[in-house]
This record gives structure tokens, C-alpha cells and sequence, in this order.
């Protein structure tokens, strides 16, 4: 989505309306977005690379107020947890996994400001928090873990 990607969408749809019930259909098959979004209270993530069916079902399940994945991302969440990798993408909030995918993907201060419509203080403020619960002592850090777990592609 151009100017706001899915999961910032989601979070200031659902400050505004909680009742609402959002399914996210995404080109990413990440897990660690999904995840996110989950935790921001979409109920259901659907990947435009699965079966047709997918979409269809999720729409059935989230109306019968249960949530929802595409069985590609259900399986490598299931498997992050099998295997023991701890994501510590998993401590960021939605907010903070927000601003830390823009800045990743190279989006200077400013304009993650400009586009989360927040402060450039704000943002540094997240920016040192996410450095923080990270460990990450430079951008190149905080970019090698966004590549290490999916969020941007090297």
C-alpha cells in the first residue's frame, strides 16, 4: 500500500473502531509480519500466493469470530517455534515493528514521521527504544536483523 503499509492501516482502523474484524491480504508470506499484525488485532492474514480457497475461508472463519492464516504462514510460525529460534522482533509493539520496517527498508526519519503521521522526535524516540530491545548498536544491525527474520529482502 503506498504511504501506509497494512499493519499501520490496521492498528489506526482499530483504535478508531476495536469491534471491527480485518483480514490482511499480503504479497509477504512472512511470518514475523503476520505475527505482528495478529498481535495488533487483525484476524486474519492471507497471502495472494496461496489457493484461491484461502481467502474465502478466512473470510468464513474471522465472521464466526475466529482468526485466521494461510496454512503457508500457520506452518512457519509453527516451525519458528519448533525450532527454538527466538525472534526478538516478537518484543517490538505493532508501532514499533512499524517504524522499524520503514526505517530498514531506508526511509529517512522525516518521512517515516510524515507517513505514521508522528513526530520526527517521536520517531528517533521509537528508534532508540527499538535499538534497545534489539540489541542493535547501529542501522547496519538493526538491518541485518530485519534480513536475518524476513522483514526486507537482502
Amino acid at each position: 500500500m503506498p504511504g501506509m503499509g497494512g499493519l499501520e492501516s490496521a492498528r489506526r482502523i482499530l483504535g478508531r473502531y476495536p469491534a471491527v474484524k480485518i483480514i490482511i491480504f499480503s504479497m509477504h508470506d512472512n511470518a514475523t509480519f503476520a505475527a505482528q499484525v495478529l498481535k495488533a488485532g487483525v484476524k486474519g492474514y492471507v497471502t495472494k500466493t496461496g489457493a484461491d480457497s484461502d481467502l474465502l475461508k478466512a473470510i468464513h472463519e474471522v465472521a464466526k469470530g475466529k482468526s485466521y492464516l494461510s496454512p503457508e504462514v500457520a506452518q512457519k510460525i509453527a516451525l519458528e517455534s519448533m525450532v527454538g529460534d527466538e525472534n526478538p522482533l516478537k518484543m517490538l509493539s505493532a508501532r514499533e515493528f512499524e517504524v522499524f520496517r520503514l526505517l530498514t527498508e531506508g526511509v529517512s526519519v522525516e518521512a517515516v514521521g510524515e507517513r505514521l503521521k508522528i513526530s520526527q522526535k517521536t520517531v528517533s524516540n521509537y528508534y532508540t527504544m527499538i535499538k534497545q530491545k534489539l540489541g542493535a548498536n547501529s542501522p547496519i544491525e538493526m538491518v541485518r536483523i530485519a534480513i536475518r527474520y524476513g522483514v526486507i529482502d537482502s
